[in-house]
């Protein structure tokens, strides 16, 4: 979970580090957390849902993963 904060903290959105947390949500769980269970874990606002959406998709897109030291390149972790 604290690559989960670090990963918040990275794109301006902190403030939910503490939710995100509370729920021992992972970086594998983060990125895999749908609109439903965003709502439930009190993301209820749409623009915050969405821009931590796009934040998660754009790290996927750019082929990041979340790891205990921050985003790190995927091809850093293949050794």
């Amino acid at each position: 979970p604290s690559e989960v904060a670090a990963w918040l903290r990275s794109v301006n959105m902190n403030e939910w580090a503490p939710v995100l947390l509370d729920a021992r949500v992972d970086g594998a769980t983060l990125i895999s957390l749908e609109t439903d269970q965003l709502i439930v874990l009190g993301l209820t606002k749409l623009g915050v849902r969405k821009r931590l959406q796009r934040h998660i998709q754009n790290a996927l897109e750019n082929k990041t993963v979340l790891t205990d030291e921050s985003l790190t390149d995927e091809h850093s972790q293949l050794d």
